[in-house]
């Protein structure tokens, strides 16, 4: 993309930048202030860089003869919104709420890994489909009467002599 565009100096009377050099004279001898203007040209206001062929160069041509350039600053302002504003202009929020949620989230995996690791593993048996319920096993236990453990014996007892 190109862009042409043109701009002109403040007006300053002959008489005005005779007052001013005469009232900043001792600030202009000592270098403590110098004489300058800013000239804020805004080339591009919707600039939209394509992917495939990215911009990599810019060429800033003065076309008058009669402008005297001492020093030039080209400066790029880049007009974000939303996530990049904010990480933008406010580095130190964003930084700040980047590690708390990275500790937030670590917190909470290993909190279910520690869960995970130390509370008692309850094997449930296959559901009871009569029922629709699942008990687990120590639970199932407690309901054998003192006969089903009787018959229980029994049977290995039985099995282990024959």
């Amino acid at each position: 993309a190109t862009s042409c565009k043109s701009s002109i100096l403040e007006f300053r009377s002959s008489l005005l930048r005779m007052m001013e050099t005469i009232v900043f004279s001792p600030f202009l001898l000592t270098s403590t202030t110098t004489q300058r203007q800013w000239i804020m040209i805004n080339y591009f206001s919707d600039f939209y860089d394509d992917p495939s062929a990215p911009a990599s160069r810019i060429v800033v041509e003065l076309q008058s003869k009669f402008i005297q350039v001492y020093t030039t600053r080209l400066q790029v302002h880049a007009q974000l919104s939303g996530l990049r504003h904010i990480m933008h202009h406010h580095p130190w929020i964003s930084s700040i709420s980047g590690v708390v949620a990275n500790i937030i989230i670590l917190t909470i995996i290993i909190l279910i890994s520690w869960t995970r690791i130390f509370t008692l593993d309850t094997h449930y048996p296959e559901e009871d489909y009569t029922k629709g319920k699942k008990q687990p096993v120590a639970d199932q236990r407690k309901e054998l009467t003192e006969t089903d453990t009787l018959k229980d014996f029994h049977k290995t007892s039985i099995e282990t002599i024959g």
